[in-house]
């Protein structure tokens, strides 16, 4: 290797530790030397830098680590490999970049009713509880002419919900809903429908955070 320039032996462990200096330095007058890592302690040196001493960084701030330190071949490619196939990251971490689905569009409405929306503030523990035992609130937004109803609601269930809908929105505002939309998921649209038989509601568009799903 031509840019090794420097040996030095450490008789303690009866080893040759090989230096050489970085091609680019932060300072003209940088005189440090970078330690050249045989390749039985490269995956040493990277557990050391990722999870011992770096508390399991990204790519970028790992590799930066090392390479302020260490020099192997490669060292890009097997960092990363490294990183990606840790245990405690992938457990612990979410994704980079989330699957996102194609955007769409609802379309008019045929008429007041026919595409509502709905929403739960305070899911999670969000808002305080009230005397009645409400800790949700459940918003329903009419496509047509864009009203908005607030019903309070003990917790965000599939039948809590439903009820809630039939009792104080539809049968208040006689309009059953030919579609509606929202981001609970899937199965809870399922249940919601089920637990109230709104089996009049012919399409029901379900959102996710990320798209149409």
């Amino acid at each position: 290797m031509e840019d090794i320039d420097h040996y030095e032996l450490d008789e303690d462990k009866n080893v040759l530790r090989t230096y050489y200096r970085p091609l680019h330095t932060y300072r003209q007058n940088d005189t440090r030397l970078i330690q050249v890592i045989p390749k039985s302690m490269e995956g040493e040196v990277m557990y050391f830098s990722h999870v011992i001493n770096g508390c399991h960084m990204g790519e970028v701030k790992t590799l930066d680590r090392i390479r302020g330190n260490f020099y192997f071949p490669n060292v890009y490619k097997k960092v990363k490999k490294f990183i990606q196939s840790c245990e405690d990251c992938a457990k612990h971490k979410s994704p980079q970049t989330m699957p996102r689905a194609e955007l769409f569009t609802y379309g008019v409405p045929a008429g007041a009713g026919d595409l509502i929306s709905i929403d739960i503030l305070g899911s999670g523990g969000g808002l305080p509880v009230s005397a009645k035992d409400n800790g949700c609130v459940l918003t329903i937004a009419n496509h047509f002419n864009s009203f908005l109803d607030a019903y309070p609601v003990p917790d965000e269930k599939a039948r809590t919900i439903a009820k809630t809908l039939v009792t104080c929105y539809i049968w208040n505002t006689v309009f059953l809903p030919r579609k509606f939309s929202q981001i609970m998921g899937i199965v809870f649209g399922q249940n919601c429908r089920r637990s109230h038989q709104l089996s009049e509601a012919k399409e029901v568009v379900y959102i996710s955070f990320y798209g149409h799903v």
